[in-house]
């Protein structure tokens, strides 16, 4: 029997919004073991703060100062002076903040979420002699200093799944152990009132919810219903866009924009932002993520070189958690969450033709859509339920620390 509570400190680099990763680290935290005294530590204020303060979670705000604030990956278009003068002002001041704060709360373990998590909180961890637990989230889509340090800084690293840890090195891959995300059973409650409206009148509701950024494939998907529309389906089917519009994005977002309305699809509705996606779960019949890993595209008059960092997307297990049929690609851990004619159908990407076929066969059938969303609620209750994801992070926990893995 433990006599102290081990202090975890998460550090969550992206505070804008409850995305997929976010809400996956959400709900570890919400349901660790009371043994575990979790801090939460954000690099700014946003919408993901105020989520896990509303659940009562011990959360602060570190703020980065403007340079080590630029996403999207601006850092990777920086020069050498840019980089030495942001490491000088900026990161190491803020590298003793987190000290401090690591020194105030007597942590035993930093528990960081991304490569940006590591560059902003590891350093700080390393020199206060804390474990430091490192999430690999998805798909590599870049080398360089970053991955190289998340690599050196990190003593565990959590793969989301098996796929992507070919991505780093032979010594890394020596202390990476695969955790399977898992999500939170689906409660009940209301749907969307229009789209429960468009079911009862026969249509079928195809849903994606991803935040609108290249990677995620929407204009694949756009393609897609393009060519549904043409096979008679126009009438038929409604297709939501759930997710953020990131303001980095604005001209590939208006090139979608313009997609849909050049080829006359009127069938096709953006979201935006959702603090409830749980409501539009309840009124989908198929859900799609149709990302990618590498393609080059043109927008907003430029040429574009497109590089996802997909893992092991939480829409898919929130989808079966629903009992919701997936049409996904087969990159990354896709394929370890979504099994061929079992819980979904999965296509190559970059292929809206193939999209649009998949997506058809479960509109033609109401009774596969079914069988699937009932395999796949199996496959998410057994195999990536919560209590598998908590035992498998407390393994490794209590493995850096040398304490006992049965302690309650």
């Amino acid at each position: 029997m433990k006599s102290e509570r081990i202090c975890v400190v998460y550090y969550l680099a992206y505070y804008q919004r409850m995305a997929g990763g976010n809400r996956i680290l959400f709900n570890l935290i919400t349901n660790l073991p009371e043994w575990i005294q979790p801090i939460v530590v954000f690099s700014g204020d946003g919408l993901a703060v105020e989520s896990f303060r509303s659940a009562g979670i011990d959360t602060r705000v570190i703020k980065t100062g403007a340079n080590l604030n630029e996403y999207g990956k601006a850092m990777l278009n920086w020069s050498k002076w840019t980089l030495a003068r942001t490491a000088v002002l900026e990161l190491l001041p803020y590298t003793l903040e987190i000290l401090r704060l690591l020194r105030a709360v007597r942590a035993d373990i930093l528990h960081v979420d991304s490569f940006r998590g590591a560059l902003l909180a590891g350093g700080a961890g390393r020199i206060c002699g804390l474990p430091v637990v490192g999430h690999l989230q998805g798909q590599i889509p870049f080398g360089g200093i970053s991955k190289r340090y998340f690599e050196l800084v990190t003593n565990r690293i959590v793969s989301v799944c098996n796929s992507i840890q070919g991505d780093l090195s032979q010594t890394a891959q020596r202390k990476a152990v695969t955790v399977y995300n898992a999500v939170k059973p689906a409660e009940r409650g209301r749907g969307i009132p229009w789209l429960q409206g468009e079911r009862d009148r026969g249509c079928a509701v195809l849903a994606c919810f991803a935040s609108l950024v290249p990677f995620k494939g929407h204009r694949h998907l756009i393609h897609a219903i393009e060519i549904l529309n043409r096979r008679g389906w126009a009438g038929t089917l409604r297709v939501v866009f759930v997710g953020d519009t990131p303001g980095e994005y604005s001209e590939y977002i208006e090139s979608l924009t313009e997609s849909i309305e050049s080829k006359g699809i009127g069938n096709i509705t953006m979201t935006g932002w959702t603090s409830d996606p749980e409501s539009f779960y309840r009124t989908t019949d198929v859900c799609v993520l149709v990302s990618v890993s590498h393609e080059t595209i043109e927008y907003g008059g430029e040429t574009h070189e497109v590089r996802g960092n997909e893992g092991f997307p939480t829409t898919h297990l929130e989808a079966m958690s629903f009992g919701i049929p997936i049409v996904g690609t087969d990159i990354a851990g896709v394929k370890e969450q979504v099994f061929e004619g079992q819980n979904g159908l999965l296509v190559n990407a970059s292929d809206g033709e193939a999209a649009a076929n998949a997506i058809e066969v479960l509109l033609e059938s109401v009774e596969e859509r079914n069988r699937m969303g009932r395999e796949g609620l199996e496959i998410v209750e057994t195999k990536f339920s919560m209590a598998a994801q908590v035992d498998g992070t407390l393994r490794i926990y209590t493995e850096l620390l040398g304490v006992d893995p049965c302690v309650s």
